[in-house]
């Protein structure tokens, strides 16, 4: 069934025009048929457009859809009391345009308590709206199932906006965002995603493909490229590969969480962040293989007073030679970054197994302490790498430290080993 048969006259007249007429009563009488609805080419403005159970709305090449109104979506795929549960819905093939004083999203899809949208698909293009697509799932995950597919093109607000839903698949392609491309808190789904911006993730347990290509708005210095807030997420092959004219706008490329797990990350492109990852927990994660054409070292902090500088605890699985020249280990590494400005006390911890010092020049003194009631365990092996020279460096007191460097040149890279028989280090 076609949706012309539906419009008057001056509705059809204005399809072949950017300024279409409001055909939403149309759309809403061809879908309550029951029967598939196909979409000619042409233009169409609809708001807040409702979508039936187990409904089908196809577009055919040329076939917009405008938002008529700029505080309400053009399709409000809703399940409520009114509209009961809802599945096997398909709206393919169509062209949506935000409204230019836009404020609200372009398609909402919204579960509301016991009402689910499950089993249904969802592929569309968006351009210049100022929002894409927002799923509403938070009080129980109850879109579930369903297969969306979106690509944007210019986007004022966050490009795609998920709350709550589980088991579901993703494909976005989020290009021209000003502001982040994906905000995402999804739930045992499955998520890929080529932006021009930063993306989070807010969920849990999701397997996740995310590749950053440009930062298409200045984010700013501190920001980072891809991020996890959430729990248990799988991040495969996530990528950032910028140009060199994003150089300086990111900060970090990866911004790990509690149990996050990296498979073979790549840093790839002339304007790529200089760190791979944000100091943002405490928490451990994983690092699975990875490459960095950008730095040639992992990034983790420690300063108990200074968020910027927390413990993180890496793991690092398989061969890490490409990703980072500090020493790796096949459990647990805890590696402690510090950037110290003049005449300053680092504190190593007793977890430690490799030391950054990231100063921003050379270094007159540096003074190294270790916890006072700290018995080191025998073969404790310690590596200390600093980009800039340190023309002092004080060890605590004693003959346990007495066979250390006083000294460290610009680039330097010290393997240090505690020898327990004889109660002393020494450089390996």
């Amino acid at each position: 069934m076609y949706l012309d048969e539906f419009l008057d006259e001056a509705q059809r007249a204005a399809a072949v025009t950017d300024t279409p007429r409001d055909c939403t009563a149309a759309f809403e009488r061809a879908l309550a048929t029951g029967c598939p609805v196909e979409i000619g080419a042409g233009h169409y403005a609809v708001h807040a457009l409702r979508l039936p159970n187990g409904c089908s709305l196809t577009g055919h090449p040329g076939a917009v859809i405008h938002q008529a109104l700029p505080d309400q979506p053009a399709v409000h795929c809703v399940s409520d009391e009114r509209s009961g549960q809802l599945a096997d819905i398909r709206l393919s093939g169509i062209t949506f345009v935000g409204h230019p004083a836009a404020r609200a999203v372009t398609v909402l899809l919204e579960a509301r308590r016991g009402y689910a949208i499950w089993r249904s698909r969802f592929s569309f293009f968006a351009r210049n709206s100022f929002r894409a697509l927002e799923v509403q799932a938070i009080d129980n995950n109850n879109v579930f199932e369903c297969e969306i597919d979106v690509v944007s093109e210019g986007s004022s607000g966050t490009a795609v906006l998920v709350n709550g839903g589980t088991y579901n698949r993703y494909h976005l392609f989020l290009t021209r965002t000003r502001s982040w491309a994906l905000d995402d808190l999804s739930n045992n789904s499955m998520i890929r995603v080529v932006s021009e911006n930063c993306v989070v993730f807010r969920g849990q347990m999701n397997q996740i493909q995310a590749h950053i290509e440009a930062i298409s708005a200045d984010r700013g210095a501190g920001e980072t490229a891809i991020s996890d807030r959430g729990f248990g997420n799988s991040f495969i092959a996530a990528t950032v590969n910028m140009p060199a004219g994003d150089r300086g706008k990111l900060r970090y490329a990866f911004g790990a969480f509690q149990r996050s797990v990296f498979i073979n990350p790549q840093i790839i492109g002339a304007g790529a962040p200089a760190h791979p990852f944000a100091p943002t927990s405490n928490f451990p994660f994983t690092v699975i293989g990875g490459r960095s054409l950008a730095a040639n070292k992992i990034e983790a902090t420690f300063d108990g007073a200074d968020p910027d500088h927390d413990l993180r605890n890496v793991t690092f699985v398989g061969d890490v030679s490409d990703f980072t020249t500090q020493a790796t280990h096949p459990s647990t590494t805890v590696v402690q970054r510090f950037a110290p400005g003049n005449d300053e006390t680092i504190r190593i911890a007793a977890t430690t197994r490799t030391v950054i010092i990231d100063a921003a020049r050379v270094l007159p003194v540096l003074t190294i302490a270790f916890p006072t009631t700290l018995k080191p365990r025998d073969g404790w092996r310690l590596v200390i790498a600093t980009s800039h020279a340190i023309t002092e460096v004080r060890w605590p007191a004693g003959p346990r430290f007495s066979r250390l460097p006083s000294a460290l040149s610009a680039e330097a890279r010290i393997d240090m080993t505690y020898q327990g028989d004889v109660d002393r280090w020494f450089v390996t």
